[in-house]
């Protein structure tokens, strides 16, 4: 696996945007006194339907 570090310009783009995201989804669970796990699956629209399963 690639560090961050050293990936392409497009693909840090959609790191910073998973980790946006991972934020706003533990604000609003924490607003249910819950705690967020870990992603399931994560699919990515605009590439040609590509999808990650994180485990």
């Amino acid at each position: 696996m690639c560090s961050y570090q050293n990936i392409a310009y497009p693909q840090k783009g959609k790191v910073e945007a998973l980790k946006t995201a991972q934020r706003k989804a533990t604000y609003l669970v924490e607003a249910l006194d819950k705690r967020l796990g870990d992603a399931i699956r994560i699919v990515e629209k605009d590439s040609g339907n590509a999808s990650y399963a994180i485990r």
